[in-house]
């Protein structure tokens, strides 16, 4: 009878142990090493955003529709992200313009491509009517994006 109750009072004890083991490491293995841009990608921008009426849309073209992400590189130093779900393959990305006039430059992602706004380009981007498709982002590749008229690095 010792022996029964002991066993059943180790075989207890055992089990209010593992499951603690087993959670604390899970925890740590679920953790991913992506880079920041990378996991705003998958994962999308979360804060809270407050409305403005003075606003300015950045337009891309793009293959199929994928996730896409505008990157605003801070004069400051720092980085603001804003990303599109599911975009459609003509789509816009709208941030304050103000945000865009504090920014040194511009990068725009999907799944495939990117573009590159430098300086000039930014602040063109900055001062444009709202909704104007002036300097719209090519994520269709170089070669195809230069085809079609596309300012494209070189």
């Amino acid at each position: 009878m010792r022996r029964l109750a002991a066993a059943l009072l180790f075989a207890l004890a055992g089990f209010l142990i593992f499951p603690a083991s087993v959670s604390a490491g899970s925890v740590k293995a679920a953790k991913s090493v992506l880079c920041e841009d990378c996991d705003v990608f998958i994962h999308g921008v979360h804060r809270k955003v407050i409305p403005t009426d003075d606003f300015v849309c950045v337009f891309f073209v793009q293959r199929v529709r994928d996730n896409v992400m505008l990157r605003l590189d801070l004069k400051d130093g720092t980085t603001r992200r804003y990303d599109r779900k599911n975009a459609k393959t003509v789509d816009r990305i709208c941030v304050g313009r103000h945000w865009v006039r504090s920014s040194l430059t511009m990068y725009i992602c999907n799944g495939e491509n990117h573009a590159d706004y430098n300086v000039v380009d930014t602040q063109s981007v900055a001062v444009k009517p709202k909704f104007s498709r002036n300097n719209e982002a090519c994520l269709l590749g170089s070669a195809e994006c230069g085809k079609r008229g596309y300012k494209t690095k070189r």
